[in-house]
């Protein structure tokens, strides 16, 4: 828990991040039951610590595992009871192994690096799962912050997680009470 607090005081902070991080995954596309690595690489290669964080859209982000040095990772939030999460760390690189993928699985995965007082996050890894029943497919809508007067201004938002190959999609925005769509 000392870990996830350091990172979001460092994560919100502000500060420049002299960390080097590449994620070596970028988007991927995987079937039901498939394994899964993602790579995380930094330098300097003596961090004090390394985590790997899950969010899925319109969720706040969880800690999955950390790791101080080299030191084998812990695992937090109930993602070790089952195995289906395995964290591996060396020297410069902290790998998050998920072993047969389920839909549930569909993310985006963050690696963290801290170096003392300097951290580093990097969005490495968004998964999905390829060919997902569209019962699977959920619509997230987080509740109104303030609400918006007549003849105000808001923003929508709106965001498709898909294979590239899947198609043509159609998004529809309708209002309450309108009848159509605007």
């Amino acid at each position: 828990l000392l870990i996830f607090v350091i990172f979001l005081l460092f994560f919100f902070s502000g500060v420049e991040s002299k960390i080097n991080i590449s994620c070596l995954n970028g988007k991927k596309y995987v079937q039901n039951g498939e394994n899964v690595s993602l790579n995380c690489r930094f330098s300097p290669d003596d961090v004090t610590a390394t985590a790997w964080f899950k969010q899925t859209p319109g969720e706040k982000p969880l800690l999955i595992a950390s790791a101080f040095r080299s030191s084998a990772a812990v695992y937090h939030n109930g993602f070790h009871k089952s195995g289906h999460f395995i964290a591996v760390t060396e020297k410069s690189t902290f790998t998050l192994n998920i072993s047969n993928t389920e839909a549930s699985d569909s993310a985006t995965y963050f690696c963290a690096v801290a170096y003392f007082t300097d951290i580093a996050l990097s969005d490495c890894t968004v998964l999905v799962l390829k060919d997902a029943p569209s019962s699977l497919y959920t619509v997230l809508q987080p509740p109104v912050s303030d609400p918006v007067q007549p003849g105000g201004d808001t923003t929508l938002q709106c965001s498709i997680l898909t294979d590239n190959t899947a198609g043509d999609h159609s998004v529809y925005w309708f209002r309450h009470g309108s009848g159509g769509s605007d």
